[in-house]
């Protein structure tokens, strides 16, 4: 155990350091029970993480495809043309656009995208909870990935088919980008992600 300010080191036992004051000590002693905090709690989680066996690769895939399906909502997928003007946005950004000019497509599409967000950020958390607090994992912590997944999937091909049409009523002219087809595959592998990660969570027991 070593001084915070002098850094002169203690001798074993000794509670208080000859070169500071006993006030130095307690903070010595409250820095060595948080340290000692921090390392039971990352063992807790790698032990539970540990636990899962040979599903722990499934686990890590399908939180990355999570935290990947909202990175990628914030994508360029569309190219818009309007009058003189040009600008390339994700489906999220062309709605808040679309919102200024009181669009009904705007206030229909964008709440339901926001939605979709906030589901996806919550179920990356609810299918870390087994890990983070130590419990059996289950079936259980996996089941909003699937209504998030085909709720997103549903809502961005709907905009797709919409967009691709030529004539956008005044809107100008918008050309869907790979992106969003991206979007579509990625959202696809999360949802077989959490169902083979859930069959193999089941044959574990």
């Amino acid at each position: 155990m070593y001084c915070t300010r002098c850094g002169k080191e203690l001798p074993k036992g000794m509670e208080t350091c000859p070169e500071c004051d006993a006030k130095n000590v307690k903070n010595i002693i409250n820095s060595n029970v948080l340290s000692e905090n921090n390392t039971e709690v990352i063992g807790r989680i790698k032990k539970s993480f540990l636990n899962l066996k040979e599903a722990k690769s499934l686990f890590l895939t399908t939180e990355i495809l999570l935290i990947f399906n909202i990175i990628i909502s914030f994508f360029d997928m569309i190219d818009v043309s309007i009058i003189f003007s040009e600008r390339s946005d994700s489906f999220y950004e062309f709605l808040k656009y679309l919102k200024e000019y009181d669009s009904d497509d705007a206030k229909v599409f964008l709440p339901i995208l926001t939605i979709c967000t906030v589901l996806t950020v919550i179920s990356i958390f609810y299918t870390c909870i087994p890990i983070l607090f130590d419990k059996k994992y289950s079936k259980k912590y996996l089941m909003l990935n699937y209504p998030t997944m085909i709720l997103a999937f549903t809502v961005y091909l709907i905009l797709i088919i919409a967009f691709s049409e030529e004539d956008t009523g005044g809107l100008g002219n918008i050309e869907v980008k790979f992106g969003a087809y991206l979007y579509l595959f990625e959202t696809l592998c999360t949802f077989v992600s959490t169902i083979i990660f859930g069959h193999k969570i089941k044959s574990m027991k």
